[in-house]
């Protein structure tokens, strides 16, 4: 995630107020460029070992850890909890979101940013008999079934996507486990050449067509 697409995701996400008491965790962190906008005091979760030297680097209290298991934090502990482009890769995305309630103070906010399954292209591409973006049939090759824009990847390598949400489905795994929906909005892809940019940034308009979208839930 560079830093490009945090501050436009920032410019989405006002109603999310930075404070420097917030304990913010970022669940699969990275790098974690993101958990700074919301606060000072952030936490990160990652499997990745050079990630989460580079979140100490940063300044986040990073450790490696699987977020499909328990979490390594107490109850009612966190302010805000960040969930971005992570639920499409877990097996068990409601442990994720119950992790999340477990941990987050009463009212806290959880932040949840994935891929659109229902974007404009997939249903063009659906509709012509090709594979959607975002799914993968393949360990190997994340390209197979698209075939027309294979050239649009310089690296084919999976992502390891296992779940991947519609607008609809996203809001009912949220409110299914405790959860009020404060916000939802969208992003742009970041990864189109200019026209096709230019396309998704139009679309980017329309919730139901976005390419990504996010929620801003409290914990009830």
């Amino acid at each position: 995630m560079n830093r490009t697409y945090v501050k436009a995701l920032r410019e989405r996400l006002q109603d999310v107020p930075f404070s420097p008491n917030n304990k913010v965790l970022d669940v699969a962190c990275g790098v974690s460029i993101l958990g700074k906008v919301f606060g000072t005091d952030v936490y990160g979760i990652d499997t990745n070992k050079e990630a989460v030297k580079a979140a100490i680097k940063n300044g986040i209290k990073a450790t490696r850890g699987d977020v499909e298991k328990r979490w390594a934090y107490e109850n009612d502990f966190f302010d805000i909890v960040i969930a971005s482009h992570i639920i499409e890769h877990v097996v068990n995305p409601d442990h994720l979101f119950l992790e999340a309630k477990r941990v987050l103070k009463k009212n806290g906010i959880l932040i949840v940013i994935t891929p659109n399954l229902a974007a404009w292209f997939n249903r063009v591409l659906l509709l012509l008999g090709f594979q959607p973006f975002f799914t993968e049939v393949s360990t190997v090759d994340k390209t197979l079934g698209l075939a027309p824009v294979r050239r649009l990847y310089a690296n084919t390598s999976p992502l390891g996507h296992l779940r991947v949400f519609t607008p609809g489905a996203l809001n009912d795994i949220v409110t299914l486990h405790g959860f009020r929906i404060e916000q939802t909005g969208t992003m742009e892809f970041g990864s189109f050449p200019r026209v096709l940019a230019l396309i998704d940034k139009f679309f980017a308009r329309f919730p139901s067509l976005a390419a990504c979208m996010f929620i801003i839930a409290q914990k009830l």
